[in-house]
């Protein structure tokens, strides 16, 4: 009996169809579009700044750069086309550092869900200055990247049932959540690695 490619095994199937639709989801959901994106990104750049702890001035907020709201799709009083993020003005435009904006960020989450983006954060907005979108675009891959691995590992760990977790990683609304900046990603992922131990643990006793 002929044995199926390696590469038409839901693993595989799962991590090519994930990288192609989520990397399209990141390049094209509007900036801020995603759930709360924009209060998590005040915790990413927190994070990438060192500061462990969420609101921590004494006014109970945040330091985070205005452009995050300014450019925010969210935020518009009318929701033109989205597709004006990519014009020259949107696209390039950087943080002002003179000018942060204090505010209460609802991102209150452990470190290691935001840690990959909190590190990209630091080289590309503290240390080189990239523009708002195309660096928020970056982070959505590393994210994306860490859902990916993660809910790829569990699938190679579980021991039945495959083809229903990758029918389940690839619905739609796990994509957006893990191809835009928040904690839900890295915690799907975590949550289905941990499922997939205990089943195989379980399995492994029988």
């Amino acid at each position: 009996m002929r044995s199926r490619p390696v590469f038409f095994s839901p693993e595989w199937v799962f991590l090519a169809l994930g990288l192609l639709a989520g990397a399209l989801l990141c390049v094209f959901v509007p900036f801020g579009a995603g759930f709360d994106e924009e209060t998590h990104l005040v915790r990413v750049y927190d994070l990438a700044g060192l500061h462990l702890l969420p609101n921590r001035s004494q006014n109970g907020g945040s330091f985070a750069p205005g452009e995050f709201f300014a450019l925010s799709y969210q935020r518009r009083a009318l929701l033109t086309p989205a597709q004006d993020l990519f014009a020259p003005d949107a696209f390039n435009q950087t943080i002002d550092r003179a000018n942060p904006t204090l505010v209460q960020t609802r991102s209150i989450y452990p470190p290691p869900g935001l840690a990959a983006q909190a590190v990209l954060a630091r080289l590309i907005w503290l240390k080189y200055d990239l523009p708002v979108v195309p660096g928020t675009i970056l982070l959505r891959l590393a994210g994306l990247l860490v859902y990916l691995a993660g809910t790829w590992l569990a699938i190679r760990c579980l021991p039945f049932g495959k083809w229903g977790l990758v029918t389940l990683a690839l619905a739609p609304m796990a994509l957006f959540a893990a191809a835009t900046v928040n904690t839900d990603g890295f915690n799907n992922a975590l949550s289905f690695l941990f499922v997939a131990l205990v089943l195989r643990s379980a399995v492994e006793k029988t």
